[in-house]
């Protein structure tokens, strides 16, 4: 896969703009379906969509964890919160993925989550989680006719056999896990008329707030020299907020700049943010063709992991 210059870009200056069309014009946003809403990224996307004007609605495996984390009242049907296990075909909630527009799939293991005997979860390994659990929930959005799905993949996926995927005893291969759903995800959408997929592989992910430093859009799986930096210093950091945020847009404005896209996300914290906000347009267009500027040749998703291994 060829390496792409990074594209940086400043965001949020001008998402207060972007809310206001909605309120402003009477506008409405789509319904767009989070899983792994409670999460720590899927909650800023849930938030974030409800503020810009959309009609969220939430996956989640507790509802009483949704009561404290998305301000959501009763937290039931009704405010369109919806539990489900991805795991499980059979227990993901039919209702919330037939009355969605767009599916955003925020759901993820956690090495965090691996027990002291060194093992994952049995219910919540990699495999079952990052690859089949997101199998069950793309399969499901298409059969319901969900037309949009967004996926939060990581950077290093092109790459798999490194640390992470060596986390855990026996190994839970996360990397590997995330390209077979993100080959599954290409796949599954490309052969269904008129939909599509934005597939978005952020660096490891900060708390911090958005719009406080330039986001770097590639294709190549690193490492990514700063923009900034004359000494060769890295950018492998971008903040969960900002992630949210391209999520959010992504999902919103229907653009056919981010449709099909396949592309990683990192930051630069150093580099001064111009004071005209944010070109949406410019920034999908750098996220380009999925494939590092090559055309993604439809086949099976073995033969699709083939073309994304590097």
């Amino acid at each position: 896969m060829p390496a792409i210059v990074p594209h940086q870009f400043s965001f949020s200056p001008n998402f207060l703009l972007f809310i206001s069309f909605f309120s402003i014009s009477g506008a409405k946003g789509p319904t767009v379906l989070v899983s792994g809403a409670t999460g720590r990224t899927g909650v800023l996307v849930y938030r974030q969509l409800r503020d810009a004007g959309a009609s969220p609605l939430a996956l989640v495996r507790n509802v009483t964890k949704a009561s404290a984390l998305l301000d959501c009242g009763l937290c039931g049907v009704a405010q369109g919160i919806y539990e489900g296990d991805v795991t499980i075909p059979a227990g993901l909630p039919v209702a919330a993925f037939r009355g969605a527009e767009v599916l955003i799939v925020a759901t993820a293991s956690s090495t965090m989550s691996i027990l002291a005997n060194g093992s994952y979860p049995r219910a919540a390994t990699p495999r079952l989680v990052d690859y089949e659990g997101t199998v069950n929930q793309v399969k499901l959005a298409l059969q319901t006719g969900v037309k949009r799905v967004l996926y939060v993949s990581a950077s290093g996926t092109s790459k798999p056999g490194g640390g992470l995927d060596m986390k855990g005893d026996p190994p839970g291969y996360v990397m590997m896990h995330h390209l077979e759903a993100e080959a599954y995800i290409m796949n599954a959408v490309l052969s269904v008329k008129g939909a599509s997929f934005t597939i978005v592989k952020p660096t490891a992910l900060l708390d911090s707030a958005r719009g406080l430093a330039h986001l770097m859009v590639f294709h190549d799986d690193g490492p990514h020299p700063c923009p900034s930096s004359a000494n060769g210093t890295y950018c492998e950091t971008v903040s969960r907020d900002d992630v949210a945020e391209v999520l959010v847009v992504a999902a919103t404005t229907r653009s056919k700049e981010s449709a099909n896209t396949r592309f990683g996300l990192s930051s630069d914290s150093n580099a001064p943010l111009p004071p005209a906000g944010t070109d949406w347009t410019a920034l999908f267009a750098a996220a380009g063709d999925v494939v590092g500027g090559t055309h993604l040749r439809v086949g099976t998703s073995a033969e699709l992991v083939s073309q994304l291994v590097v």
